[in-house]
């Protein structure tokens, strides 16, 4: 049987894992993922992106890697948008290859600059493109795929507006199936008499978060068990650092203290359902998996992302009672987040939010706000365009 292929990539991993999750129950499908084996210039180690569909999904993958379209404000950014300008018309001739050598039947993107190209080559070979926007703000590199897309798909309802009505839709953002599910036992050193705080930066980490974190993590692990999400950088070398913290510690805190370059599919249900606290960027993904499970949260949204895409989610957060929002600047001190983590902890021992409402309440009101149907409803727009 000659099997119907598509083309999955973008900048978003994790809601398109999600779709491919419910993708692969239809037998006549193949899949090609296109991304890239590192996500940050210079790091040697494979991203955790390459390392779930080579291990977990095992479908052929094949690197790719565009430039960006930056607006440049001085003279250091205006260098760089050149360079970046110069990978984008590079990538833009490379995908050319992609497409003509995959023949896929679907494109199915999720935003970031390397969609870009592919779609618009998947127009030119007749290709059905479908897209997908995960953030509040979106993104330009979405924009400007819409204009060669099928079908647009959206996760907030502020985001309509954005792009055409006639083949626009709203799905809400996708949610792995893996949150919601507890298979490993990686915390079953930790002590029960703690609560359990997940420090992450999503699956690259964040070095602004972990550099923070060293230099409280005795004192916090006094107080809780902690889960720490370093990421795998080559360059900053924060995994390898707090490992050199772990064997340092006592036998007591060393059993408090789990680090992980990148929590896998198997572990991230436990560790979700497990935190009682988490401390994170505030992606558009991070924040839909937040509201799913109902989880107090600090956010530390990234300070350059297009249009504040993360403070807005962190406020969309706030504003229910389940998001604290510290801003990444000098004045963020390791000891105010420690002071914050202290404060969290506090109020959700004693059953109240952050916005000083019924904890209850949000976290009821925040999974209201999500359609966790969404990656079936974009699996089936999917499979239509297959016919």
């Amino acid at each position: 049987m000659n099997k119907k292929r598509i083309l999955i990539t973008g900048g978003h991993a994790t809601p398109a894992f999600a779709v491919l999750d419910e993708l692969l129950k239809n037998d006549s499908l193949e899949f090609v993922w296109v991304g890239e084996i590192h996500n940050q210039r210079g790091n040697k180690n494979p991203s955790a992106e390459y390392i779930t569909v080579i291990e977990k999904y095992q479908i052929k993958f094949v690197e790719f890697k565009s430039g960006k379209i930056l607006r440049a404000k001085d003279p250091i950014t205006l260098i760089k948008s050149i360079y970046e300008l110069f990978l984008f018309i590079k990538g833009f001739f490379g995908a050319f290859f992609v497409v003509l050598a995959t023949n896929p039947k679907v494109i199915l993107t999720f935003g970031g600059f390397n969609a870009v190209p592919i779609a618009f080559w998947g127009r030119v070979f007749r290709k059905k493109i479908i897209t997908h926007e995960q953030t509040v703000v979106s993104g330009l590199a979405n924009r400007l795929i819409a204009k060669f897309a099928d079908k647009i798909l959206v996760s907030w309802e502020s985001s309509l507006e954005d792009f055409p009505d006639k083949k626009t839709i709203l799905t809400g953002n996708p949610i792995r199936a893996d949150i919601f599910e507890t298979k490993s036992n990686i915390l079953k050193d930790f002590d029960s008499s703690l609560p359990v705080v997940y420090i992450t930066g999503g699956n690259q980490g964040a070095h602004e978060i972990n550099k923070r974190v060293f230099e409280i993590l005795y004192e916090l692990l006094n107080i809780a068990n902690v889960i720490h999400q370093t990421g795998n950088s080559s360059i900053t070398k924060d995994y390898e650092s707090a490992i050199q913290m772990k064997e340092r510690m006592d036998e007591l805190k060393s059993k408090r203290y789990i680090v992980k370059e990148y929590v896998n599919a198997e572990e991230i249900g436990e560790v979700m359902n497990k935190a009682d606290l988490l401390v994170s960027r505030a992606g558009a993904n991070t924040v839909t998996e937040v509201l799913a499970l109902g989880k107090p949260s600090i956010l530390i949204p990234i300070p350059w992302t297009s249009g504040g895409e993360q403070e807005k989610n962190a406020d969309y957060l706030a504003s229910i009672g389940l998001g604290k929002k510290l801003i990444q600047n000098d004045s963020l001190t390791s000891a105010k987040l420690l002071n914050a983590i202290k404060q969290s902890m506090e109020l959700i021992s004693s059953g109240k939010a952050f916005n000083g409402t019924e904890l209850f309440e949000a976290k009821l009101k925040a999974k209201e706000s999500v359609n966790l149907d969404a990656a079936k409803e974009i699996a089936s727009t999917v499979e239509a365009y297959l016919a």
